[in-house]
């Protein structure tokens, strides 16, 4: 976290001590005030002196628990990253155990613009408070996958929310928030034959030692009980001149439509960030269902960014960091070779009006085709997204109110021998 320096925030803003019903209690009691002097109303004139100087202990409690508060350390943990439509995630706020004062509560305001799409954000707000005592958890649950930049403010409230106290400048910090991961049904994948085989040589720290961790189906004589007694984990016994054999599956991550905004002034709009959304969740829920039944394959996957080569679940992780922050932009072109392998496992939308030409590029190989529709269109099963229907408190930018005019067909068919996978997604 890093205090926001930026001069947005006048001092009065900051120092003024009444929210906006102690404001109206002020305004009544200068009202009462100014009528009760004015018609000898003693009454009018109790109320009101009640009623400021209620105001006035209120708000000089409060700031003088906001300067304790400013002198000490606040401790603001943020995640680097979540998983959008999750709750699991949150920063956690601890003052030390330093707690405020009977009928007041330290409040945290937290407001998040994340971006979703190549110029498009929403604005996320939450509001915890609690004593001081333990700690306090905010939740962050992202309804779209993205970038999110977040601010915090701190300050101290009464019970009857009439003053307010700040304290501590606004703090900032970014995380993501990766893609959700769709039920298993959606993700699964067979794998066929013709994939690619590749050896590979130990490196020198396993040639060193001669064994592995513990894989089940491994011979109960390979394993190493004196060095598995001396750990937790358990270890096999392998010959220093033992090779791996592993398969790897082909993706080519196709985030790509011609008029990208940035590229041809072209404004986003609802559908565009929901179907990029859903295509990202569908090719992370692909990899870790995949890893998770085939602990032995590994990915190597092409997006507009670049390629690599995904060998172990942190490696998933690390390409979520990046996927999660990838949105439409025109297809750079680019030709990769795939090695000897006879089929490919394709990621698509509508708006990939580049795709015939790339499934011409891939001759001969089998297509697994992974593709997101316009609902009613080629048969394919019809999955609702509402924009404003999903959890949590946030305003989308002016793209959720813009619809798509020239709708794609995205009807390049798949090649013989290739599958498809098609679902409409239709967003309200």
């Amino acid at each position: 976290m890093r205090e926001d320096r930026s001069p947005r925030e006048s001092p009065v803003f900051y120092y003024y001590p009444f929210t906006l019903g102690g404001s109206l209690l002020l305004g009544i009691s200068l009202y009462l005030l100014g009528r009760g002097y004015a018609e000898k109303n003693f009454t009018a004139l109790f109320l009101s002196f009640t009623a400021l100087a209620v105001l006035l202990v209120l708000a000089v409690i409060g700031r003088i628990q906001a300067v304790r508060f400013s002198r000490r350390e606040v401790s603001l943990v943020v995640p680097p990253y979540t998983y959008a439509e999750r709750s699991d995630r949150g920063i956690q706020v601890d003052t030390g155990n330093a707690k405020s004062f009977l009928f007041y509560r330290i409040h945290v305001h937290l407001s998040i613009r994340e971006k979703v799409g190549a110029a498009s954000f929403l604005r996320l707000y939450r509001e915890g408070s609690f004593t001081g005592e333990g700690t306090l958890f905010l939740p962050l649950r992202f309804p779209l996958s993205g970038y999110g930049t977040l601010m915090v403010r701190f300050r101290i409230g009464d019970i009857f929310g009439l003053t307010r106290s700040r304290f501590l400048s606004r703090l900032k910090s970014k995380t993501v928030a990766l893609p959700a991961l769709l039920p298993d049904k959606l993700a699964e994948v067979q794998a066929e034959g013709g994939m690619e085989t590749k050896t590979r040589q130990k490196n020198a720290d396993e040639e060193k030692y001669y064994m592995r961790e513990y894989i089940p189906g491994d011979r109960m004589r390979d394993i190493n009980w004196k060095a598995s007694s001396r750990s937790i984990e358990v270890f096999t016994r392998i010959s220093p001149v033992s090779q791996e054999r592993t398969k790897i599956l082909y993706i080519d991550f196709r985030h790509f439509a011609p008029d990208a905004p940035g590229s041809s002034g072209v404004k986003e709009n609802r559908e565009r960030v929901f179907h990029m959304d859903f295509l990202k969740r569908w090719l992370m829920s692909f990899l870790w269902s995949t890893k998770r039944d085939n602990p032995d394959f590994l990915f190597d996957i092409v997006t507009g960014n670049g390629r690599a080569l995904l060998e172990k679940e942190e490696d998933i992780l690390k390409l979520g960091f990046k996927i999660g922050t990838m949105f439409f932009h025109p297809d750079p072109g680019c030709s990769h070779e795939y090695g000897e392998t006879d089929e490919v496992y394709i990621f698509s939308t509508p708006f990939d009006v580049t795709l015939g030409r790339v499934l011409q590029k891939y001759g001969g190989m089998k297509i697994h085709m992974f593709r997101t529709g316009f609902p009613g269109r080629g048969g394919a099963e019809t999955r609702t997204l509402p924009v404003f229907g999903k959890k949590g408190m946030f305003l989308p930018g002016s793209w959720a109110l813009r619809k798509e005019r020239r709708l794609r067909n995205g009807t390049v068919p798949v090649p013989p021998g290739g599958r498809e996978e098609r679902l409409g997604i239709k967003v309200v």
